[in-house]
């Protein structure tokens, strides 16, 4: 894939050898460093269709094998590379969301299959929630959801009523959030705890936010429409997986560069600079977010609250707690046998001894850890989007460090 190709600001500091963009207008896996693609390598089995977020706002699928870069939902913002761990919806119907009761008072609560305009831009079912009483509840779940495991569960509700709404989800505590009377798509995600049954099920109330003094529900109700059910197990919700019938797995993402793709530009001697731009998931992990291979080089990963340096899966410096849903602009230099520094989001270098040789390293693995091809240290970053890497084959300054991160 090829990407238009204009001033590149790094450059100041040096000429890199690899300059990896995936973010931008459109997305690319092309080494803007020399001007020519390189063949970054791009797998993930899957069931069914994985989905991203257009430029658009409307939700895109890619098919297998191919890499998915992301949007902001609202602002259209491109994201990055969207890399994600393997994940089941356990919902068979995600469309149409077929495994939803209605509960007391049910005879009031209704539940209809109907035909709209869908969040991935194509006309389609899915189901209506009709209701004619000041408040009403819904029971979804999932078959076949494993036991004592922790799930999270995601979809769409538009509505459709007429007026502004109150609509309250959740298993346990309960979150009560307002519809506007907007007629736009609106996606709901949280993580519903620990299921402690297959199948587990968790409650969805619609409540008429109207004064009952003056204004009749049985006259004008409640209706919602929604879609693209999720439940899974995780203890944050990822990227959509359509299911029609069966439940359906998304593998997990992986992106490596190895052979000749990555002699070709990576500096073998005992000095080098990495610069990576990547936005954090919405909520804390364990994961890598790129590694050098064979043994012999630099983790980038989290762990439980901090960002860790892992140099050659012994030596590590904790570069201090993360937030979630923040950018992180992170550049590290090394010279080897001797130190390691590293500045995040404009701060300080960080420096630490090191007695290690790159000159090993044969690949490099983006969005993951370890040694093997399918390997994944700790499942890699959990919903993680890469925006940019960029490697000299020369050492940078502390000031430079500190320049490209702020």
């Amino acid at each position: 894939m090829a990407l238009g190709h204009g001033e590149n600001k790094y450059e100041k500091y040096g000429k890199p050898t690899l300059d990896l963009q995936f973010s931008g207008p459109k997305g690319s896996i092309s080494n803007r460093a020399d001007g020519g693609a390189i063949s970054v390598e791009f797998t993930r089995t899957q069931d069914t269709q994985a989905s991203y977020v257009k430029s658009d706002g409307t939700i895109g699928y890619a098919s297998t094998d191919v890499a998915r870069f992301d949007h902001d939902p609202v602002t259209g913002e491109s994201l990055g590379l969207l890399i994600e761990e393997s994940r089941t919806n356990y919902c068979r119907e995600s469309a149409e969301v077929t495994n939803l009761n209605g509960s007391s008072p049910a005879v009031n609560g209704v539940r209809t299959v109907v035909s709209a305009l869908l969040p991935d831009g194509t006309t389609g079912n899915c189901a209506q929630l009709y209701t004619n009483v000041v408040q009403d509840n819904y029971y979804i779940g999932a078959q076949g959801m494993p036991a004592d495991t922790g799930f999270s569960a995601s979809w769409w509700v538009k509505n459709t009523s007429g007026f502004e709404i109150s609509f309250e989800y959740g298993r346990g505590s309960r979150t009560t959030i307002t519809l506007p009377n907007d007629n736009k798509w609106h996606k709901i995600q949280f993580y519903a705890g620990t299921s402690n049954s297959i199948g587990q099920w968790y409650n969805l109330s619609l409540f008429d936010s109207r004064s009952n003094t003056t204004t009749n529900p049985s006259v004008t109700p409640i209706t919602v429409l929604m879609w693209g059910l999720q439940v899974e197990a995780g203890s944050f919700p990822t990227s959509y997986i359509p299911t029609t019938g069966s439940t359906s797995t998304r593998g997990v993402d992986t992106a490596s560069i190895t052979g000749t793709n990555f002699s070709s530009w990576y500096n073998s001697s005992s000095e080098g600079s990495m610069f990576i731009d990547i936005k954090r998931p919405t909520v804390a992990s364990s994961g890598a977010y790129l590694s050098f291979h064979n043994r012999s080089g630099y983790f980038l990963q989290d762990v439980s609250t901090n960002f860790i340096l892992r140099i050659a899966g012994e030596n590590s410096v904790t570069l201090g707690a993360y937030a979630t849903t923040t950018d992180y602009k992170i550049a590290s230099s090394y010279l080897s046998a001797t130190e390691f520094n590293t500045s995040v989001n404009g701060s300080t270098p960080v420096s630490t001894s090191t007695s290690i040789n790159f000159t090993n390293a044969t690949e490099l693995h983006i969005g993951r850890g370890d040694n093997s091809i399918t390997a994944h240290y700790r499942n890699g970053p959990s919903n993680c989007h890469i925006r940019r890497l960029t490697f000299w084959p020369t050492r940078l300054s502390d000031s430079d460090l500190q320049s490209l991160t702020e």
